[in-house]
């Protein structure tokens, strides 16, 4: 069933019905899936609809996951890491 969920999310997600998709992953998690697989996920969802500060509060939930493989993109997205380059 995971499994299935994933590429359910996926497609809508890739088919640009990014409401339906959104609504999919907070439907997930409500179901008991781990918040820290569908945070990236949803993080895209936001900044493909350019809602940065979204981006920003859902990859600081990330990066407060234990073994965060995207520790370097969190970092980027909080305000302690975006310096003037």
């Amino acid at each position: 069933m995971r499994r299935y969920g994933q590429v359910i999310w996926r497609l809508l997600s890739l088919e640009r019905r990014d409401r339906e998709a959104d609504q999919a992953f907070s439907t997930a998690v409500d179901l008991g899936m781990s918040e820290a697989r569908v945070l990236p996920y949803r993080a895209e969802l936001a900044f493909r609809a350019r809602d940065f500060d979204r981006v920003r509060l859902l990859v600081r939930r990330l990066g407060t996951q234990p073994t965060n493989a995207l520790a370097a993109v969190a970092r980027y997205w909080s305000d302690d890491g975006r310096t003037a380059r």
